[in-house]
């Protein structure tokens, strides 16, 4: 896992995930384990953020979801080489070398500005990192010509998103897209093309039944952190 990171003092970094935990009875008591912005010790990033306008933002916002060498509980899970510490005590009681490794790996990290979607594992990170584009909300199309298309979204849940489709592209904003927020969407690969539409478990591209659609050859994103306010 690889997240954008945002502290106390509204200072922004990028970093690797090495655990998480949380609470049953609250579920806005969650935290991150990472690195701190100097890249020097572990520490505990609670997951959520209410700013003076009592808006809940996160300051965790996920750039790459993948957790495939990682062992999850109910409320917590953790990174395999680090299985033998609790989530929530690793960054008090982790060792010298142990931290030594989650720097390099950190290091290590390929991060890209502009990312491709790729197969099945590319739609899954994208949904996922933006919670299935909850509260999504377009402000702006610009189409340069028939195979360029670039969206824009507001900002929302501490992130701002762009999304480039590539090749024939196609798309419909729906009716009366200035009010429209999205509640959750699809995204597939059919035909050919990847379809991202604002309607929930969608699995086959039909312009009579779908209202806000893009569709294209290729697909790409760029995701960037919002301040917090």
């Amino acid at each position: 896992m690889y997240a954008w990171i945002s502290d106390e003092t509204k200072k922004t970094w990028r970093g690797m995930i090495f655990a998480y935990y949380g609470s049953e009875q609250d579920p806005y008591d969650f935290h991150y384990v990472v690195l701190d912005a100097d890249k020097n010790h572990l520490i505990n990033v609670n997951l959520y953020h209410t700013g003076p306008s009592r808006q809940i933002q996160t300051r965790v916002v996920l750039i790459d979801s993948g957790m495939d060498d990682w062992i999850q509980t109910k409320n917590q899970g953790i990174v395999n080489f680090l299985s033998g510490y609790c989530a929530s005590q690793l960054a008090e009681q982790i060792s010298p070398e142990l931290l030594e490794k989650c720097i390099h790996l950190d290091k290590q990290y390929n991060y890209q500005k502009i990312v491709e979607v790729k197969g099945a594992t590319g739609i899954e990170n994208l949904l996922e990192i933006t919670g299935y584009f909850h509260d999504a909300h377009i402000i702006n199309v610009e189409r340069k010509d028939p195979d360029h298309l670039k969206v824009f979204f507001e900002p929302t849940w501490g992130y701002k998103l762009t999304l480039f489709f590539y090749g024939q592209t196609s798309y419909d904003l729906g009716a009366d897209p200035e009010y429209n927020w999205w509640l959750e969407a699809s995204l597939f690969f059919e035909d050919g093309y990847y379809c991202l539409c604002d309607g929930e478990d969608v699995r086959h591209f039909s312009i009579k039944e779908l209202n806000c659609w893009f569709r294209s050859r290729k697909m790409a994103y760029k995701l960037e952190p919002w301040p917090l306010s």
